[in-house]
């Protein structure tokens, strides 16, 4: 390509060239040697007519030629030699680093083997590990089944946190301690010991659903579906769960399930075909955010669901087609912000009771449409504020069972009592 340069071929050239002050020397002696050239010619060819004093000139003219050749001789010979110590030099240090990538690729190599092997030796202990956790909650003693508890509550950490986090295996590790509980139980007739490892599994899980919890759990799942709850208790104050939490056809008789101050962020709680009979489910002053609660199929007798003060800001809250006959449900003020409650189609008969009493409506959809109300009681007095007020199946005056009986109930105050919303429901 015309123009090209070749920057190797360049420096290659610099190299063997001289420099332009050796270049003149070198030229200054030729010129000397040259000249004196000329002049020893000259004095042979008069060689006849020479005079005592010209032959020690002439003398002196070969002596110094041949210095003069002696000493270019001597300094090509000192070039040449430098420049093969040179070309030496550079090859020595080419090898060097070749030898050196050479040995660094082999260490590579052996770091990875060693490497290799210690992540199977890891997970080769992280396995014994959950077969002894395994057999210890299987254990007849309950002080050994407690102690699997927590094993297997620190091997779910440990494979989180090991060189190369499995976090399938940490579920795996969950589900056992889920599994534990849902295995058959009743508490009128189960020893302290057996108690005592229930409550240590509900509060191991408590613990690492805390918003500073060192391992967090807060974005795992738990299957506690199909659960004979009578008579337990179960508290997650403060948790926060990010995943999905499974009481699908569990029954809550004489007992209580607790998440009272929880947060649920982007979360997924599933009561569905759950039973309730004089059992208890609270989330007192929890907070729903982009999150989904279903009790679609469940049934309510005697029992109670408690989301008195809580914020709903959910994308869908759904409670349709039930049928209420002695069940409670409060929403005493709550705040709905977002999302969807949904009581469409569902029967509210004697006994039942739902309650909005005191709550703020300011962006939610709440749906009673095509519900029937047959003596239960639905109380909406006090609204905190009614900018979105649910939808009925009434214009002007409510069902009996329904209170206040004139409609709209009248707003008595702008902010709730125990909750900031963030400033004026727009």
């Amino acid at each position: 390509m015309t123009g090209s340069t070749n920057p190797a071929g360049a420096f290659r050239r610099r190299r063997l060239m001289p420099s332009i002050p050796m270049q003149r020397r070198i030229a200054a002696v030729s010129g000397a040697i040259g000249a004196l050239c000329v002049v020893s010619a000259f004095l042979v060819w008069r060689w006849d007519d020479l005079q005592p004093a010209q032959g020690t000139v002439l003398g002196g003219v070969g002596v110094l030629a041949a210095a003069l050749v002696a000493y270019y001789g001597v300094h090509r010979t000192r070039i040449s030699n430098e420049k093969i110590a040179a070309d030496q030099l550079r090859q020595a240090r080419d090898q060097l680093a070749a030898e050196n990538r050479k040995l660094q690729g082999t260490l590579d190599r052996q770091q990875q083997a060693l490497d290799q092997t210690h992540r199977r030796e890891t997970v080769r202990d992280l396995r014994a590990r959950f077969t002894s956790a395994a057999a210890q909650l299987a254990d007849p003693s309950g002080t050994v089944r407690l102690a699997g508890v927590y094993a297997m509550a620190s091997l779910a950490d440990d494979w989180h946190n090991s060189d190369t986090p499995n976090d399938r295996e940490r579920q795996v590790c969950i589900d056992v301690l889920c599994g534990y509980l849902r295995l058959p139980y009743n508490s009128l007739t189960a020893d302290e010991g057996e108690r005592q490892v229930r409550r240590t599994v509900v509060g191991v899980i408590r613990e690492h659903l805390q918003k500073d919890a060192p391992s967090s759990w807060q974005c795992c799942h738990f299957d506690f579906s199909e659960t004979d709850f009578r008579g337990a208790e179960m508290d997650f104050l403060g948790a926060r769960f990010s995943g999905r939490v499974d009481f699908s056809g569990t029954v809550f008789e004489s007992g209580e399930v607790s998440f009272r101050g929880s947060v649920f962020s982007g979360a997924t709680v599933d009561f569905s075909r759950a039973t309730f009979v004089d059992g208890e489910v609270s989330f007192w002053s929890a907070t729903f955010e982009s999150s989904w609660i279903s009790f679609s199929g469940a049934g309510f007798r005697g029992g109670m669901v408690d989301f008195s003060e809580t914020i709903l800001d959910s994308d869908v809250n759904f409670f349709g087609a039930e049928v209420y006959s002695g069940g409670r449900i409060d929403f005493s003020g709550a705040v709905f912000r977002g999302g969807n409650v949904d009581f469409s189609e569902t029967a509210f008969l004697r006994g039942g009771e739902v309650d909005f009493s005191e709550s703020v409506f300011c962006g939610a959809d709440v749906d009673f449409s095509g519900a029937v109300f047959k003596g239960g009681d639905v109380d909406f007095t006090s609204p905190g504020a009614w900018n979105e007020g649910p939808t009925v199946p009434w214009e002007d005056t409510p069902p009996i069972g329904v209170t206040p009986g004139r409609w709209p109930p009248e707003v008595v105050r702008v902010e709730p009592a125990a909750k900031e919303t963030g400033g004026e429901f727009r």
